[in-house]
């Protein structure tokens, strides 16, 4: 199952667009696309849009509230003259996405003139029979050909006593397609904690009843979540089991630490990395193929938000290398992640009064400098003074502290911010106003804004 193309009618900031999504006909590395743009440009639209082609709607004029996507519809409206002889999913609406697959029908996402919602037309049988199970478990005999998911740099792997090994209960899908995912809801019948548990429970005994390839099933998935962490935050990471009560530790660098004082960026990583390994990890999939061999889709929004730039150098590569036959489709601000990897799709959204038109797709290069992709691909061309760069540095400075909890230096920061402001230099203003709009994510700190 691949995303083929999307086209978009009066959503959002979109009047008419249709993006194309080529192979890469590589069976070494995953296929990626990354959307780019200013805030407001419609990254996340587009993101919204292609999740809800696998995403489960309700029978009857229901409004469809899975990330709030009926709410970027700018009209609940057929075309005119569309036949009313026809079925109402096979006529045209003034709002509409449709996402395209190869060699498989497509799905159509419109708003419904009927309940002012949304609705969806697949008939696609495979789409239809995944998508209930976004609500209705899989029955134990179903075997997956493909999957979706989707993150945000959301972060929510906290410390918690496990048991040592449960069974886990309920659906794996649910919230699967839902960018920010509200685990708590869930009671923690899905839990990293626990996932992790039960691997190393299950490695042990079975290796014990003589059962040596199963044990290393249960090895493989924990090594390859390991190194994944490993690669990108370049130190030795492992876990440690300590008893009465059972309760996971992360080793890194021989310092074991809890959960909850691990930094925002190493917890984003684990929280939706691991989440994505362990509903895998749940599925059934035709053939037994090995996890990591598996053909699944990935929606990725802004996932380097809390992380450092060394980092974000690193987590495309050893995401396309890991998931090997997936399609992975992300919206960034960061020109890190652009540059990090050879031949991916970047698809710049232009914004102008209200509107966005999706340009032609360009290649990314990792033999571009981070000043060349600046340029080329956010539009930032000039280089600072001497004395705005040590503005800048200050800048820089106090964010770390607030992001450290040093909430003393709000209004210093706050100062410097309006200082940069009051320059009317338009590189400077989106800059600052990126950095403050990131900030503001992580700490919901309403006296940034002033």
């Amino acid at each position: 199952m691949r995303v083929k193309n999307l086209k978009l009618k009066n959503i959002g900031v979109f009047d008419e667009e249709e993006l194309t999504f080529p192979s890469f006909n590589s069976t070494e590395k995953a296929d990626i696309y990354i959307f780019t743009g200013t805030n407001g440009s419609g990254k996340s639209t587009l993101l919204f849009a292609l999740a809800s082609a696998f995403d489960y709607f309700e029978k009857g004029h229901k409004h469809h509230v899975s990330n709030f996507f009926y709410k970027r519809f700018k009209f609940f409206e057929r075309e005119e003259g569309s036949t009313v002889k026809k079925k109402e999913s096979d006529k045209n609406y003034k709002s509409e996405a449709v996402v395209c697959f190869d060699d498989e029908p497509c799905v159509k996402i419109y708003g419904c003139p009927n309940c002012k919602g949304v609705h969806a037309s697949t008939k696609n049988k495979k789409i239809d029979n995944y998508s209930n199970f976004i609500i209705i478990p899989p029955p134990d005999e179903f075997e997956f050909e493909f999957a979706a998911f989707a993150y945000s740099g959301y972060r929510y792997v906290k410390s918690e006593d496990v048991n040592t090994i449960t069974t886990f209960a309920g659906n794996p899908l649910y919230q699967s397609l839902e960018f920010i995912k509200n685990r708590a809801e869930l009671n923690n019948m899905y839990s990293i904690n626990q996932w992790i548990l039960n691997n190393f429970s299950n490695e042990a005994l079975l290796l014990k009843m003589g059962d040596v390839n199963e044990s290393k099933k249960f090895a493989s998935s924990l090594e390859n979540f390991k190194k994944f962490i490993s690669d990108i935050i370049e130190k030795e990471i492992d876990f440690v089991v300590k008893l009465n009560p059972t309760r996971l530790y992360i080793k890194i660098d021989d310092e074991e630490l809890d959960f909850d004082v691990l930094p925002d960026g190493l917890k984003s990583l684990i929280s939706w990395v691991g989440d994505l390994m362990m509903i895998m990890d749940q599925l059934k999939w035709k053939d037994n193929i090995p996890l990591f061999e598996r053909n699944f889709l990935l929606f990725l929004d802004e996932i380097e938000v809390h992380l450092h730039p060394a980092w974000q150098r690193k987590i495309l590569p050893v995401i396309q290398n890991l998931f090997v036959n997936s399609q992975i489709f992300l919206s960034t601000h960061s020109p890190f992640i652009v540059n990090s990897v050879d031949n991916a799709y970047i698809y710049e959204l232009d914004y102008n009064d209200g509107t966005t038109v999706v340009r032609e797709p360009a290649k990314s290069k990792t033999s571009n400098s981070i000043s060349y992709t600046l340029q080329k691909v956010f539009g930032i061309k000039s280089e600072f003074g001497e004395s705005l760069r040590v503005k800048l540095d200050d800048f820089y400075n106090l964010k770390d502290e607030i992001l450290q909890k040093n909430i003393e230096r709000i209004g210093e920061f706050v100062d410097v911010k309006n200082q940069l402001l009051s320059l009317d230099d338009l590189e400077v203003r989106d800059v600052v106003e990126f950095e403050v709009n990131q900030l503001y994510k992580i700490t919901k700190l309403e006296s940034l804004l002033k």
